[in-house]
């Protein structure tokens, strides 16, 4: 049995109220959602991301994985010749 984008909007609504209800049976739900998914790849095009978020939330939870912002990078203090730095005329 196929779903179109009807039903997946349907079942991320559903994997949604089962994630803010902490219903046991979300793990079923992200599994129909996967199912379908993978074997129509052109639905994902189809999801806002909105809908995207509530798959990752519900695919954290699942795996018990948390998602950090990244740390921002430091800036370089110099370059040199070799990490790109620009060449005056005297160094030539």
């Amino acid at each position: 049995m196929s779903i179109d984008i009807e039903g997946l909007n349907i079942k991320i609504a559903e994997l949604a109220e089962a994630i803010e209800k902490q219903v046991p049976n979300y793990a079923s739900i992200l599994a129909t959602i996967h199912k379908e998914t993978a074997a129509q790849p052109e639905l994902l095009y189809k999801l806002n991301d909105e809908q995207i978020a509530v798959v990752i939330n519900g695919l954290s939870k699942l795996h018990k994985v948390e998602i950090v912002e990244p740390k921002e990078k430091k800036a370089a203090k110099g370059l040199t010749k070799a990490q790109g730095a620009l060449i005056s005329e005297d160094d030539i």
